[in-house]
């Protein structure tokens, strides 16, 4: 048994089936017209026989073909540039480049041939008319009548809007459960502050709940006050977002403009509480832990003097508790653990939380409790010790004050330093 490889170009070979193939000549950058068919034949019996695509393409050189922006209007000019670089990016001088711009049909629009990269660059402009197909174009690249690059754009006519609409909130960013409606302005003015007599359709939306629309007459600016029940919602869950979007048409032309579309966060509760990565996930008994709780409202922003409670609890037996004030949106706390605490846990409650919690643990479905649980620190020593870095950064020829703090009494200590880096 012997195998024959045939290699094919288009609709003719380089061997027959009773030759073996040699070197062939490969055009180049021709990546479709050639197959390669392998068969296996026994005397005269032709025993099997596969044919496969071969992609040849040379890679001595890569093509990049760029547009200034993608969106052109009628009467715009586009620019288009084409780099040619090789395997180590340095430019590469090219001859016979052809670059070829088709409209919308694939009809040739202008071509630019037999065109030199004396520095691996070529660049061109094209004016557009103003009566011009509007749609998808293309620009190919061709070296030695070979594609080897393309890149589209859009020509579209784009209008500016005759008049604005816009959607402004009175019942601030977000929604809780102590807002029963949704209140707001709907304002239309045309380019040059004038009011839009018209007609305005406003649309609301909860994901998962319901929508509704409202329908009035408007005269530059629209109140409007939407109670949630229109939309089906009889309780608030616990995290939902509403989408309020505006139209108005105006009653002359009929002409109509959108809003841009406001999303509003809906929360059961007005503030949420967590710990930040800065707080101690360790304990050591005798040692103070420290940490931060960062307040924030439903949408994110930070909550400005909003009390919380901070609770330390050892063994289940609460052993402190301390009430601050967050400053932007971050309350600190420190607590003393006593000797012999093996469970720890850290508790933060805003004020009129939903539900109380009790030994730590705070309800999964109210955030303004949170708890975090600490992990004994166990250690050889009966003795921890805690080096507390000073508050500002120390700086050259000033004292840079540390704190040691140890659970025990110490009759000696012996610290070492060792300046690592120094950033000027």
């Amino acid at each position: 048994m012997f195998f024959i490889p045939t290699l094919c170009s288009g609709r003719s070979c380089g061997a027959t089936p009773a030759q073996t193939v040699g070197p062939v000549v490969l055009h180049r950058h021709r990546r479709w017209d050639y197959k390669l068919r392998v068969t296996g034949w026994t005397g005269k019996v032709q025993l099997f026989g596969e044919t496969q695509r071969v992609d040849v393409l040379d890679k001595s050189f890569s093509a990049f073909l760029e547009l200034n922006k993608q969106v052109y209007q009628p009467g715009e000019e586009v620019y288009i540039r084409a780099i040619f670089v090789d395997r180590n990016l340095k430019p590469v001088e090219l001859e016979r480049v052809n670059i070829v711009v088709s409209d919308i049909h694939g009809f040739e629009a202008i071509s630019w041939n037999s065109l030199r990269s004396p520095d691996g660059l070529i660049t061109r402009s094209l004016r557009l008319a103003k009566a011009v197909l509007e749609g998808e174009w293309t620009v190919t690249v061709f070296v030695d009548e070979e594609q080897i690059q393309e890149a589209t754009f859009y020509v579209l006519t784009l209008e500016r809007p005759k008049f604005h609409v816009k959607i402004s909130m009175k019942t601030g960013s977000y929604l809780t459960s102590s807002d029963s409606s949704v209140k707001g302005t709907v304002s239309a003015e045309y380019r040059d502050g004038r009011p839009v007599i018209g007609q305005v359709d406003l649309y609301m939306t909860i994901f998962g709940i319901g929508e509704h629309s409202f329908t009035s007459q408007i005269e530059g600016k629209q109140d409007f006050d939407i109670p949630l029940s229109a939309v089906g919602l009889k309780w608030l869950p616990r995290k939902a977002t509403l989408l309020l979007g505006a139209r108005v048409t105006e009653d002359v032309t009929s002409r109509s403009e959108n809003s841009s579309y406001v999303i509003i966060p809906l929360s059961r509760v007005p503030l949420k509480l967590a710990f930040l990565p800065t707080s101690n996930k360790y304990f050591k008994p005798g040692l103070p832990v420290y940490g931060q709780i960062a307040v924030v409202t439903p949408d994110g922003s930070p909550a400005e003097l909003t009390r919380v409670v901070i609770s330390a609890f050892a063994d289940g037996d609460r052993i402190a508790s301390i009430t601050r004030k967050s400053s932007h949106g971050v309350i600190s706390y420190a607590f003393d653990v006593p000797f012999g605490v093996e469970e720890l846990h850290i508790e933060a409650t805003a004020p009129n939380s939903a539900r109380p919690s009790k030994y730590g643990f705070a309800f999964t479905d109210d955030e303004r409790t949170v708890y975090m649980k600490l992990w004994h620190w166990n250690s050889p020593s009966a003795c921890a010790i805690r080096i507390v870095p000073p508050d500002a950064k120390p700086r050259v020829d000033r004292e840079a004050g540390i704190e040691v703090l140890s659970s025990h009494r110490l009759g000696s200590l012996f610290m070492e330093f060792e300046v690592i880096s120094i950033i000027e």
